[in-house]
């Protein structure tokens, strides 16, 4: 496959995942790992929690990178943070690699 096709294909899988299901991401750990922080920790839980509802991959693990980048995290929280971040990337990882075959499917392949 063509690298503009392979773009294509990639691009149009991104757009998909957004239809895809939680399928098990719970956020139970890290909203009870930030219970009680600062404003700002709290703000940017609730982005990662919003984004999941929504369906919103990227968001979520950009969200969750802003999250564990901060400095006053404690070892239960950055666990949290990171034991999360994984489990968006395998949900994204899992939901292009469906669309990528769907899509080859269609094309042919």
């Amino acid at each position: 496959m063509n690298t503009c096709k392979r773009t294509v294909v990639v691009g149009i899988a991104m757009l998909l995942i957004v239809g895809c299901g939680q399928k098990g991401i719970s956020t139970t750990r890290l909203e009870r790992s930030f219970k009680g922080t600062e404003a700002q920790m709290q703000a940017n839980v609730r982005a990662v929690v919003k984004a999941l509802e929504a369906k919103d991959y990227a968001g979520a693990a950009a969200a969750l990178e802003r999250l564990g980048a901060q400095a006053k995290l404690t070892e239960e929280q950055r666990a949290a943070v990171e034991d999360l971040l994984e489990q968006v990337r395998k949900q994204i990882a899992a939901a292009v690699e469906e669309k990528a075959e769907e899509l080859q499917k269609m094309l042919g392949k």
